[in-house]
């Protein structure tokens, strides 16, 4: 049995923005700050419900699924997904919400031991997350763009397996970027290495050195994290794949999937290579998926 990553969809805000369109209230030095972050441009809807994106993408789907799992960051969006199941052809549908930035990490690796287990053969999961005004997308010298995207996990693949996951959470700010200064400069300080801790337990479970990984494809808000990062575990740079932060912003949960699964699809992870997906949420979780491309 190779349970892997049979099929995908993604879909993006369809409004492509601008720093400066986006951050039209705030002063130069902010933007700069975000721009000096690696980001030019985001895609956002802010009309668009994010029950509809789910529903486009699921429309997409070509394989007789047998479970729906929807996984977002916001909790306060689960009411408008209380009925999903019904909208989707009834097929049977949880959400899971929490674990800022690492909740589909934490999905598909539920989707992994469903089937597993024998409960299941064939999973949709849909990693889904928007905001719907321009302030509410910016935080943390960053910007969220809005992004669904459908990942079909599946008992039978010979490329996108799912070697091993990991998820892990150590909460030091509790309320994100409403925690206090001191709590928010706490997290900062060991925020490096509660990555780099994940990042080992994931390949601790597979049996997987380091060295043989030939990507690391990260959570995209900051390249500026990465560079530390990069240092602090003495890599190359260049292992860490953030080419397309520029155009896509802060992804929230999904953008290492989508990153990823753009990057295969261009050839530039190339089957048979190793490919370490690794979202850090601000605040104290922390989730990472190892493929096999």
């Amino acid at each position: 049995m190779k349970i892997g990553i049979k099929d995908y969809y993604s879909l993006l805000g369809k409004n492509m923005k601008s720093i400066e369109e986006i951050t039209e209230y705030m002063d130069e030095e902010y933007q700069n700050k975000i721009k000096n972050a690696g980001l030019a441009k985001v895609p956002i809807d802010n009309e668009c419900l994010l029950s509809d994106m789910i529903k486009e993408v699921y429309k997409k789907c070509e394989f007789e699924v047998e479970l729906i799992i929807v996984a977002h960051s916001i909790p306060f969006i689960n009411k408008n997904l209380n009925h999903i199941s019904k909208e989707l052809d009834c097929i049977e549908t949880i959400t899971l919400s929490g674990m800022p930035c690492a909740i589909v990490h934490e999905a598909i690796d539920l989707a992994r031991k469903y089937i597993e287990a024998g409960e299941y053969r064939c999973i949709l999961v849909i990693g889904a997350d928007k905001a719907y005004g321009n302030k509410e997308r910016v935080f943390f010298n960053t910007i969220m763009g809005d992004s669904v995207i459908g990942l079909v996990i599946d008992n039978h693949c010979s490329n996108n397996t799912i070697i091993s996951s990991h998820i892990q959470s150590t909460i030091i700010a509790p309320e994100g970027e409403l925690s206090g200064e001191d709590k928010i400069q706490k997290y900062r300080m060991v925020s490096t290495s509660l990555i780099r801790q994940c990042i080992e337990k994931c390949l601790e479970k597979a049996n997987i050195d380091l060295k043989s990984i030939n990507h690391i494809v990260p959570h995209t808000p900051n390249k500026l994290l990465w560079d530390t990062v990069a240092k602090f575990m003495h890599l190359d740079r260049d292992v860490f794949r953030d080419d397309y932060i520029h155009e896509t912003g802060h992804l929230n949960s999904n953008d290492s999937f989508y990153h990823y699964l753009r990057l295969k699809d261009e050839n530039s992870i190339k089957e048979g290579e190793y490919a370490l997906l690794i979202n850090p949420g601000f605040g104290g979780t922390q989730g990472c998926t190892l493929i096999k491309a």
